[in-house]
């Protein structure tokens, strides 16, 4: 990193860009002058109210602030070159924003995307040649609830991150130093792809059934045919997570059954929203698209895959 000041960009201040991008923000307007900037990436309205009153983050602790980024744009031309880059775009997205941040990432840049996905990490690498990409899994419950604004519910939001297996790309002191610098709770894991894997596991079979059967969460548990088919779909990635050296316990099926008992019977997942709303991109192409594609490599023949994706029919992508 810059000797001078540590340059991080938060590139999407969405639901999880802004409620990261503005803890880092509020530590940085609190702590010693000059030790880190932040920069953020928006768009629109929401751009607009954050250069003219700073992002309001409302906290699930019924805490709020008003943070101030030290720069805040869609255009990241003017960004010196980056040390830490934050990604908190939609998978669709990725391309995008890899394009357009190119010229400002150098060899010790590192990159943490806060994306879904079990190949995010591959996509970022297969578009760069430089950088150093971490494996990275996400947990929150965040949103723009209005332009300028994020709300949070729930516990705070965790990152998990770490080296890949076999691998010493960073050392963990200097992550966890940055993380405590900007206020976030950040946790080194021995297995990030685990983790990764372990969330991919709920999120894409939960996403998929909730959004092909138009069930909340609660209903597809007590629809005898929605269960049956998310269970079939757990088992089908979990296989292909074992060709990868995945290393699941054996409990995960009913395990990650018994975590979705615990959500709100009448959550609905954010991609069965965007398709419900026909929005003109969806994450399909990393729920289903991942899946397929890895089941063609692996010669696994998805069974419960594809007929999830035939009760879909034609989604936007």
């Amino acid at each position: 990193m810059n000797n001078e000041r540590t340059q991080i960009v938060v590139y999407g201040i969405g639901g999880v860009g802004g409620y990261f991008g503005g803890l880092i923000a509020r530590s940085i307007n609190s702590g010693p002058a000059g030790t880190e900037q932040v920069n953020f990436i928006a768009r629109g309205e929401h751009l607009k109210q954050i250069q003219d009153k700073g992002l309001l983050v409302k906290l699930g602790s019924g805490e709020e602030f008003r943070a101030f980024p030290n720069t805040a744009s869609d255009d990241p031309t003017p960004l010196p070159i980056i040390d830490v880059l934050f990604l908190c775009v939609k998978a669709y997205d990725l391309d995008e924003a890899l394009d357009k941040m190119r010229d400002k990432i150098f060899p010790h840049t590192l990159i943490i995307p806060l994306m879904n996905g079990v190949d995010i990490r591959d996509r970022i690498i297969r578009k760069l040649d430089r950088g150093i990409v971490m494996p990275t899994c996400v947990y929150v419950s965040s949103r723009v609830s209005a332009p300028g604004e994020i709300t949070q519910i729930g516990p705070e939001g965790t990152i998990l991150t770490g080296n890949r297996k076999g691998t010493r790309d960073v050392y963990p002191e200097s992550i966890l130093k940055l993380a405590l610098a900007c206020g976030l709770n950040l946790r080194w894991s021995d297995d990030p792809e685990f983790d990764i894997w372990n969330k991919y596991l709920f999120i894409a079979s939960f996403a998929l059934v909730t959004a092909a059967y138009k069930l909340s969460i609660g209903e597809v548990l007590v629809d005898s045919e929605a269960r049956s088919d998310v269970e079939g779909l757990m088992g089908e990635i979990v296989a292909l997570g074992k060709l990868r050296d995945i290393e699941f316990p054996e409990d995960v099926i009913p395990a990650t059954l018994e975590k979705a008992a615990t959500f709100p019977a009448e959550t609905r997942t954010s991609f069965q929203q965007d398709v419900e709303a026909g929005k003109a991109h969806t994450e399909i192409d990393i729920f289903g698209g991942t899946l397929i594609k890895m089941g063609c490599e692996s010669a696994k023949e998805m069974v419960f895959l594809k007929k999830i994706l035939d009760r879909l029919g034609n989604v936007p992508s």
